[in-house]
Formats: structure tokens, C-alpha cells, sequence
């Protein structure tokens, strides 16, 4: 499984991943890979992240990445959602046409696919953030994300805990750090999210770029941290 988040503050945007793939029934055995890139840089504006079927998310991050590159010009992040939803409607229905959606008795059902497509666009010369879901679940019906806020995947204990320390006004530092946190802790809860955690960035006025091993670890630790302080401040006895 998964858990992928995009976060929009003032300063830019956070991507990031986790890298645990599961294979099998999630109710019963499953083996893991944690080796699993889930995110992409499409060009100097645009992420795309991929949970559910990974195999299958990669020909579509594979095809979308060749029809850029076949473009004469840079096309607008919502020119390449569009694009991205034409073809995953043509493949979709050719490939899966006699396979339900949706859980039907003694038939398989069709692998579910999310991917969202996040950066900044120009509009009026200014650039505007856009989060936008394609979900197999609805049909790849566009959807856009208004909140600075989009989680794929297994997002219950992420939503939660970033709902209650999200602001747009935080410092960018500040949602690389809380977008590590929550992956981490419901990895702590949650065996199908683990791994390795990817992480890329975007300034307002800046390119994609992605966070280091090192960088990673250094927020690893001061989340750590955090969660220390946390404990000690109810283990204090009254006076």
C-alpha cells in the first residue's frame, strides 16, 4: 500500500512518499518491498505522485513524461492533467472493459490507481498552486484540491494529525517536517505504509527539487525529537 502527501504552504510545496509496496491479500500474509518510487518530477513545475497499482501507474508516468517531451512547448500543469486523464480513459477502457470497478462476487476486480499532479502554473503572471486528483475509483474524474492539502493511499492517521498542525503560514521547513512526521507515524501503526520516505520540494518561485538522504535524516531526528518533548510534557508530576 501507500501514502502519498502534497503540502501547500506560503513559501511552496511539499511532496512526499513513502516506499512500502505489499503484495497479497492486505488481510491476511503479505510480503513488502520497500524500494518503491512513487513520485516523479515531470518538469521544473510539476510532481506526480502514484499509489495503488505501482506497475501500472509506471506506463502512465512513462507515457505522459513522452508526450511532454513530444510538446513543441512547455504545457500548463492543467494541460497535463488533461492529457494524463485522455489517456488513462483510452487504456483503462481498452484494457479492463470486461473487468468491474468496483468488488463484484467471484470476479476480479480492476487495479485501483491514484495520481495526483501537483506544482504551479502561470495565471495572470503570477504563479497558482495546483493539486489535482485522477482516481480510478471515480472514474478519472478531475479533482482539485483547494485546501493545500491531498493524501492518497492509507491517509486516516495523516489527515488527522495534519488537520490539527497544518497552517498555510507555516515555513516551508516546517511542512517538510510535518510531511515526514505524519508518513512516520502511521508507519508506526499501519504496517502496508514503510520504508524509506522520498521527499521533493518547490519553491514559489523556484523548480523541483529533491531532498537528500541526509536532509531526511536530519528531520527524522528532530521529529524524533519532538515526540520526546511531547511524552515528557505529560510525564511532568504537579507541584
Amino acid at each position: 500500500m501507500t501514502l502519498t502527501i502534497v503540502l501547500s504552504v506560503n513559501e511552496g510545496m511539499v511532496f512526499a512518499t513513502d516506499s512500502r509496496g505489499t503484495i497479497g491479500d492486505p488481510r491476511g500474509i503479505t510480503a513488502q518491498n520497500d524500494t518503491i518510487k512513487k513520485q516523479f518530477k515531470i518538469d521544473k513545475h510539476i510532481v506526480i505522485q502514484t499509489s495503488g497499482a505501482n506497475e501500472t501507474g509506471a506506463i502512465f508516468i512513462d507515457e505522459i513524461q513522452r508526450w511532454r517531451e513530444s510538446c513543441k512547448s512547455e504545457p500548463s500543469i492543467t494541460e497535463t492533467m488533461l492529457k494524463l486523464r485522455e489517456i488513462l480513459k483510452l487504456k483503462y477502457d481498452d484494457w479492463y472493459s470486461k473487468i468491474p470497478a468496483f468488488p463484484v462476487k467471484d470476479q476480479p476486480q480492476r487495479p485501483a490507481l491514484n495520481l495526483t499532479i501537483s506544482g504551479y502554473e502561470k495565471v495572470g503572471g503570477k504563479n497558482v498552486e495546483r493539486i489535482y486528483l485522477l482516481s480510478s475509483q471515480t472514474d478519472f474524474a478531475p479533482q482539485l484540491f483547494n485546501t493545500g492539502i491531498c493524501m492518497t493511499g492509507i491517509p486516516l492517521y495523516a489527515i488527522y494529525l495534519t488537520l490539527r498542525l497544518y497552517s498555510r503560514d507555516m515555513p516551508l521547513d516546517g511542512a517538510k517536517g510535518l510531511a515526514s512526521y505524519v508518513i512516520a507515524e502511521t508507519a508506526s501503526q499501519d504496517g502496508k505504509v514503510g520504508g524509506p520516505i522520498q521527499m521533493m520540494l518547490i519553491e514559489q518561485n523556484g523548480n523541483v527539487t529533491e531532498v537528500d538522504d541526509n536532509e531526511l535524516k536530519k528531520i527524522n531526528t528532530e521529529n524524533e525529537n519532538v515526540n520526546l518533548k511531547l511524552k515528557e510534557l505529560f510525564r511532568k508530576k504537579k507541584n
